[in-house]
């Protein structure tokens, strides 16, 4: 391992902040959060994506300022 490939480009260097260590959840809050340090924990809530709301209904008629300007697309004119 003491051979580089490159040996005339460093190598990458990782920074990660010490973790400040203030209060924590006992094991029980712990299981049920994913972690027992709250400022490590971020819940999921789960949303609607946007973009696949439009992907999935691109069959449906689009308003008028929103089809492209191009002779050739014809998306939502028939």
């Amino acid at each position: 391992m003491d051979k580089i490939s490159h040996p005339d480009k460093k190598l990458a260097r990782a920074y990660v902040p010490f973790q400040v260590y203030s209060t924590r959840w006992g094991p029980l809050e712990g299981l049920k959060r994913g972690t027992i340090f709250p400022e490590l924990y971020r819940p999921y809530i789960k949303q609607r994506n946007k973009y696949q709301d439009k992907r999935h209904h691109k069959h449906e008629q689009l308003p008028e300022e929103y089809l492209p300007e191009h002779p050739k697309q014809k998306w939502g004119r028939e």
